[in-house]
């Protein structure tokens, strides 16, 4: 029986190997938004959660996990203040409403300048078809599901993972133009996953863009995700 009980997952300042498939252009900072969807345990249909993120550094990189990152001073999305967490330096908002229009505005430093200006760039997205996946999933199995109407995505990746432990599993990575509406995944990726406790399976696809702004070049990731919750997994 397929379960509906799905569930939101966002962990803050984590971002997956996906990020990896980007172009490796020299960028000062990182742009990020990323929308869920999920169902809630109550069953009343499918929800949507918003959330963005950005950081910085003081000397351009093409490393996607930048180190020496610094603060901008003051971040916002539409109108909404980022919490800032020093001891990563990450800016952040787990529930920032609608994303039709992404207005950021930067307070800046001596490093970063001041910014305030809309980013245009589209979403990816996906559907859903078929009988996306079951209620167990077997080591040895190969894993198929089916996606519909990719829009807008550079790559399209899974992520299984069990829920307490939070491991993450060797996600696998399609990228365009490659990829098709059909999907599998080997056993072998399955193998650090631990039986008989909750697995996660995510459902992401990512775009890339860079933009220049006041004479420095930003990275802007944008990322679709679709949550698969409470997999029982054997061996």
């Amino acid at each position: 029986m397929k379960k509906y009980n799905y569930i939101l997952l966002f962990i803050v300042g984590v971002y997956t190997l996906s990020a990896q498939s980007s172009p490796n252009y020299s960028v000062f900072g990182v742009f990020n938004t990323e929308q869920n969807k999920y169902f809630n345990a109550t069953l009343t249909g499918l929800n949507t959660n918003n959330s963005t993120s950005c950081y910085f550094t003081s000397s351009p990189t093409n490393k996607i996990f930048m180190a020496g990152r610094i603060s901008a001073g003051s971040v916002s999305f539409n109108s909404q203040s980022l919490s800032y967490n020093t001891s990563n330096t990450l800016y952040s908002n787990t529930d920032i409403g609608s994303i039709s229009s992404k207005q950021w505005l930067v307070a800046g430093n001596s490093t970063i300048p001041y910014m305030s200006f809309n980013y245009g760039g589209n979403m990816p997205s996906f559907e859903i078809t078929n009988s996306l996946l079951n209620d167990t999933l077997v080591k040895g199995d190969t894993l198929f599901f089916n996606l519909a109407d990719i829009q807008n995505a550079d790559s399209i990746s899974v992520f299984i993972y069990n829920d307490s432990l939070g491991n993450v599993a060797h996600p696998t990575i399609f990228r365009a133009p490659n990829y098709t509406n059909n999907y599998y995944v080997i056993p072998q990726v399955f193998t650090q996953l631990a039986a008989n406790l909750p697995a996660v399976i995510k459902i992401e696809a990512t775009n890339y863009t860079y933009q220049t702004i006041s004479d420095k070049q930003y990275l802007f990731r944008n990322t679709y995700s679709f949550v698969w919750p409470n997999v029982v997994v054997s061996d």
